[in-house]
This record gives structure tokens, sequence and C-alpha cells, in this order.
């Protein structure tokens, strides 16, 4: 791993993931938001399939995924932000 990804990994991706892994989807604690993101973005399976797998609705699964990926994208906006005031 580059020193380039392991400050992506260690500042981005691994505050974002405890962050979401915390959290339960649709009432069942046996469902968290990380793995059905994963699910949809690394696996690929359709939100149909993660309506039927999690239990949630059509909406509801696309509206965790947005909520998601928009939660990581704050981790690399203020990561950046970081990283520009301190000159790098």
């Amino acid at each position: 791993m580059s020193a380039g990804e392991r400050h992506m990994w260690e500042h981005h991706y691994m505050p974002w993931s405890r962050e979401v892994l915390l959290e339960i989807v649709s009432g069942l604690s046996d469902t968290r938001w990380l793995q059905l993101v994963l699910d949809i973005v690394v696996d690929n399976i359709t939100l149909r399939a993660a309506k039927t797998r999690y239990g949630i609705t059509h909406g509801k699964a696309f509206g965790y995924l947005v909520d998601g990926l928009e939660r990581y994208h704050r981790y690399r906006r203020a990561g950046d932000e970081r990283n520009c005031a301190a000159g790098g």
C-alpha cells in the first residue's frame, strides 16, 4: 500500500466505516448500514435484492445508499481541507 493509499485508508475510509458499522438498518439488530452499502456498491446487488435482504422498501435502500456515500464524501472533504490547511 502506498503512502497515499494508507492515508486514504486511515483518514477517510476507516472513520467512515466505523460510523456506519454501528448504525442499524431497518431496526433489525443484525443489519448494518455498512454492509448494505458494501452489498450494493462492491457486490453489485440490486436495490430489489437489498429490499428483500434487509426487509426495507426499494426507496429506503436507495436512501441508505445515498446517505452512506454522502457521509463518506464528508470525510473525504474534511480530510482534504485538513491537508490544505497543513500545506499538503
